[in-house]
C-alpha cells in the first residue's frame, strides 16, 4: 500500500476535519435525527421479480459483450489492450449499461419515479453528504486495509489507477471525464434506479441499502476497494430513499469519483 504524499495528505485530513465539524454542527442541532426520522421519498415499485430478472440478464448481457465487441473491433485480445484501447472500451462498457437502462425504461414496470426534492436541493444533499461520508469512509479504509494485511492478503488496486497515472495529458481527460461524470450517471441508474428500488421495495431501507451496496461493491471486481464501496453504495442507496431524486446520489457519486481521481494524479493511494 502506498502512502499518500503531502499534497494528497493534506486534502485528506482537510476533508476529513471538514467532515467531522459538519458531525458536531449537525448533531448539536439535531438535524441529523430530524432527516433520519423524515419520510422517505421514494415511491413504491410495482415490478415482478420475473421482470426485474429480465433486466438483469439484459444489463449483464450488454456488460458483457461491449469488452468483447470493443476488442474485436479494434483486432486485439482483450489482454493486449493498450491504454488507449481501453480508455474505449470504458465507454462502451458505460454505454453498454446505459442501453441496458433505455431498453428497460420501454416496459411499463420501468417508470422512474421522483420526490418532491428539488434538483437543486437534491444535488446540494448530494454534495454535502460527501463531507459526513468521509470520515467514515476514511476510517473504513484503514481499518479494511489493515484487516487485509493481517490476513496476509495483498489485493492489488483496480487497473484503471495505474492507467490514469500512466496516461498522457492527451488521453487524461478523458479518463477524467469517464471516472468522474459517464461512471457515476450509468452507475446510478443501474445500481440505485433498479437494483436499490426492486430491494427497497421488499425489505427495510438499511437491508436493500447494504445489499445493493455489496452488489455495487463487487461489481468492480477488486478486493482493495470492496468495503469502501459497499459504504458507498448503502450511503447512496439512503440518499435516493430520501430525497426520490437520482441527482442526490449522482451528485455524491461524482465527488467521490472525483477526490479519488484527485489522489490519484497527485501520486497517493487510491
Amino acid at each position: 500500500m502506498e502512502i499518500a504524499g503531502e499534497p494528497v495528505l493534506g486534502i485528506e485530513v482537510a476533508l476529513v476535519a471538514a467532515g467531522v465539524l459538519c458531525w458536531v454542527g449537525a448533531l448539536v442541532r439535531g438535524s441529523v435525527h430530524r432527516w433520519w426520522s423524515a419520510p422517505q421519498q421514494l415511491p413504491p415499485w410495482p415490478i415482478s421479480g420475473s421482470d426485474f430478472a429480465l433486466f438483469v440478464l439484459l444489463f449483464l448481457s450488454l456488460y458483457s459483450l461491449a469488452p468483447i465487441a470493443v476488442a474485436r473491433v479494434l483486432g486485439q485480445d482483450l489482454s493486449d489492450l493498450d491504454p488507449g484501447e481501453m480508455l474505449v472500451q470504458g465507454y462502451a462498457t458505460q454505454a453498454s449499461i446505459l442501453a441496458a437502462w433505455a431498453l428497460f425504461r420501454l416496459h411499463p414496470a420501468a417508470e422512474t419515479p421522483r420526490g418532491r426534492t428539488g434538483l437543486a436541493a437534491a444535488v446540494g444533499t448530494g454534495l454535502t453528504a460527501f463531507l459526513f461520508l468521509i470520515p467514515a469512509l476514511m476510517a473504513t479504509i484503514g481499518g479494511w486495509y489493515w484487516l487485509l494485511e493481517v490476513a496476509g492478503l495483498d489485493p492489488q488496486p483496480q487497473d484503471v489507477i495505474e492507467i490514469i497515472q500512466a496516461a498522457p495529458p492527451s488521453e487524461r481527460l478523458y479518463w477524467v471525464l469517464l471516472a468522474v461524470v459517464v461512471a457515476p450517471v450509468c452507475e446510478e441508474l443501474v445500481f440505485r434506479g433498479y437494483v436499490f428500488r426492486f430491494l427497497h421495495q421488499r425489505m427495510p431501507l438499511l437491508p436493500a441499502a447494504i445489499i445493493s451496496g455489496a452488489v455495487f461493491a463487487s461489481a468492480h471486481f477488486n478486493l482493495l476497494t470492496f468495503l469502501p464501496l459497499l459504504l458507498l453504495g448503502a450511503v447512496l442507496g439512503i440518499l435516493y430513499a430520501k430525497t426520490g431524486r437520482l441527482a442526490a446520489s449522482i451528485a455524491l457519486h461524482m465527488v467521490f469519483n472525483l477526490n479519488t481521481v484527485i489522489v490519484v494524479l497527485l501520486g497517493g493511494a487510491a
